[in-house]
C-alpha cells in the first residue's frame, strides 16, 4: 500500500479535475493515516487500499483547450497506417433495408395471389 501512495502522490494535480482530486487527496489522507497506524488491521489497510485504487481509476484528465487548426501537436491520428473506415450502425440499416424489401416483396407476392383468385 505504501508504494501505491507513493505512484499517487507524484500525479500532478494540474493534469486532473479539481473534484476528482480533491477526491484523490483526500483518500490519500485517510491512506496515510491508516499506514502510520500501528494498530490498523490488515481488513482496514485491504479497504483504503481498495479505495484508493477507486479514486485513482475515478480521475478525470482536464480536456485540452488547443483547438488551433494550426497546431498540428493537437491532432490526433489514432489510426495512420489503417486505411480501413470506423465501425458504424451501417449494418443495421443493410438490415433494415433487407427487412423492408422482404416485406415488399411478400406484400406484391400477396397481391398477385389475391388478383389471380
Amino acid at each position: 500500500m505504501a508504494k501505491r501512495t507513493e505512484e499517487a502522490e507524484r500525479l500532478a494535480e494540474s493534469d486532473y479535475t479539481k473534484q476528482s482530486f480533491a477526491k484523490l487527496t483526500k483518500v490519500l489522507e485517510a491512506a496515510h493515516m491508516i499506514l502510520t497506524d500501528d494498530e490498523a488491521t490488515q481488513e482496514e489497510i485491504d479497504k483504503a487500499l481498495v479505495t484508493l485504487e477507486q479514486a485513482i481509476k475515478a480521475l478525470e484528465t482536464v480536456p485540452s483547450d488547443s483547438t488551433d487548426p494550426k497546431d498540428e501537436s493537437s491532432v490526433v491520428d489514432k489510426d495512420e497506417d489503417s486505411d480501413s473506415l470506423p465501425e458504424t450502425a451501417t449494418s443495421m440499416y443493410n438490415w433494415i433495408l433487407a427487412g423492408f424489401i422482404f416485406l415488399l416483396a411478400s406484400g406484391l407476392m400477396l397481391l398477385w395471389k389475391n388478383r389471380k383468385a
